[in-house]
């Protein structure tokens, strides 16, 4: 048993390193209608990426995740996403935030397909993957402006309210 004891601890980290590996973004292609539906998967693995990391620019595995999801945005034909007046509140002291808003949106929307047209349910659940983000004290948010509110709201149950 002791021998096989340093084997399993051996196993445990390599699946600890396997979740942290990133596709190479910039070998998937999204020229066709169709490779944005295939790089499905490498969009969530993205999003969770950019939503399970700190909040720091010099990070060039998050800041190439981030390139990665906006070119899939902005080209899906499968999905409508829109940057309205709350998420530049949000973003309003710090503009880099808005890769966390972006992949609180695309992870929902990619992970319920059904909702992802329901304007009001995206915005809903974007902010509480925001809030959820935030308040972890490891991705050292600066929380102050408009997503003090946010999170505010949040905690008095009262999010639906600040959606409007």
């Amino acid at each position: 048993m002791k021998k096989l004891l340093p084997f399993f601890s051996l196993c445990l980290m390599s699946f600890g390193s396997l979740a942290q590996t990133l596709p190479d973004f910039s070998q998937i292609s999204l020229t066709e209608k169709a490779d944005y539906a295939q790089a499905e998967n490498a969009v969530l693995q993205a999003a969770d990426y950019i939503l399970s990391t700190p909040h720091i620019e010099s990070n060039q595995q998050r800041l190439s995740a981030m390139q990665f999801l906006l070119k899939w945005m902005e080209g899906t034909p499968d999905f409508t996403f829109e940057i309205d007046q709350t998420a530049v509140e949000l973003t309003k002291t710090d503009p880099t935030f808005l890769g966390v808003y972006l992949a609180s949106a695309t992870k929902y929307c990619v992970e319920n397909k059904a909702m992802s047209k329901d304007k009001k349910a995206v915005k809903l659940n974007t902010l509480k993957g925001i809030v959820a983000y935030s308040i972890n004290p490891e991705n050292q948010v600066k929380v102050k402006g408009e997503l003090k509110k946010l999170i505010k709201a949040s905690e008095k149950g009262e999010l639906e309210k600040y959606v409007g």
